[in-house]
């Protein structure tokens, strides 16, 4: 039986994301926030739940690190922070709101009031139409979760940056499940602080052409595959399986088969070609032959799903541990090894 595993990633409703970012709200509210609340500035954003495992206070120990080791950015730029407070977890979002708030008044005595934007909202998200402002208007996206599941928001704010808007940069912590998705974001290690703020100035010198170019690694994967399209793609894999493992199925019934210089195009036409793949079978006469016409050889024989029946590690590590034992070698095979090991010819390896 062949077992095959596939990955497939969602990404964002493009044409949703399209239609919303002409909305009159949403370019009168990006105006607001570039010109007015905070002109002449570079806007670093994030959208996150106020919970420890969100990682913000380590995003604000980041960017205090930034303005006192590279004191040039500290009338150049804001970090426009939105906390959402979905009062799930309270004691949690207690204890968290009180550090982001001491930080922020922190970083307001040190540089000014005009370097953070920081802003508590109620409710587990932020409408479409007031994301994609916040993205329009952002030139840098900073998530620095230190657990976290599906974020689409960075895919949602590089989207946002196609052109004919000029491209943003993601920052998103190695322990996020879009660092693996985005090619072209800076991966951080939230907790190592003087890296995350090390990247941050990199972000804020980057060249457009760089830009440029770090989504247009991102930018196919982010447009083509929204969930419908994600959902076909997993029920397709389902049939093909189905289909491969049916008794009495060939090539014209799963479509799927194609021949090798071709190769496969899905995951049922795999299994299918696996299927019809021939077992080779050890050659004994050959093997005799070849046997007898040396006089110094190497056997080298596997031992768990060879000399014994296929078993999990765990039973070798409770042998070495206790002293227990699994399956063991049956009498004809020992008495083979015997043998092979009495000659003195042979090397054996198990």
């Amino acid at each position: 039986r062949v077992v095959l595993i596939t990955m497939s990633n969602v990404s964002i409703e493009g044409k949703q994301v399209d239609e919303c970012l002409e909305l009159p709200s949403v370019h009168e509210d990006s105006y607001q926030l570039q010109n007015i609340q905070h002109p002449n500035r570079i806007i670093i954003c994030g959208i996150d739940v106020a919970q420890r495992l969100s990682g913000i206070g380590l995003k604000f120990l980041a960017f205090e690190r930034l303005l006192t080791d590279y004191p040039s950015w500290q009338r150049k730029v804001v970090l426009v922070q939105k906390c959402l407070v979905p009062n799930n977890r309270k004691v949690d979002q207690l204890v968290t709101l009180r550090e982001l708030r001491f930080l922020v008044r922190r970083i307001r005595d040190s540089f000014g009031p005009h370097v953070i934007d920081y802003e508590e909202l109620r409710g587990s998200q932020l409408p479409m139409a007031k994301r994609l402002a916040l993205w329009r208007a952002s030139d840098i996206i900073m998530s620095t979760p230190v657990r976290e599941g599906l974020n689409l928001q960075p895919l949602e704010f590089m989207y946002s940056h196609k052109k004919p808007a000029s491209a943003g940069v993601a920052i998103v912590s190695e322990f996020s499940a879009c660092s693996s998705i985005l090619n072209g974001a800076l991966r951080v290690n939230p907790f190592d602080i003087g890296m995350t703020a090390m990247h941050l100035d990199k972000a804020l010198s980057m060249n457009s052409q760089e830009r440029d170019g770090r989504l247009a690694r991102d930018l196919e994967f982010i447009s083509s595959m929204p969930s419908s399209k994600w959902t076909k793609n997993v029920l397709r894999d389902l049939v093909d399986v189905k289909q491969s493992g049916a008794d009495g199925d060939d090539e014209s019934d799963t479509g799927a088969v194609m021949d090798a210089e071709a190769g496969v195009d899905s995951i049922g036409g795999f299994l299918a070609k696996e299927a019809d793949s021939n077992f080779s079978y050890v050659n004994y006469d050959a093997l005799k032959t070849a046997y007898s016409m040396t006089n110094r050889r190497v056997l080298i024989v596997d031992f768990n799903g060879t000399l014994v029946v296929k078993e999990p590690p765990v039973t070798y590590l409770k042998k070495e541990i206790l002293g227990t034992s699994g399956f063991k070698p049956p009498p004809a095979a020992l008495q083979a090894l015997r043998d092979l090991c009495a000659d003195p010819c042979n090397t054996v390896f198990v």
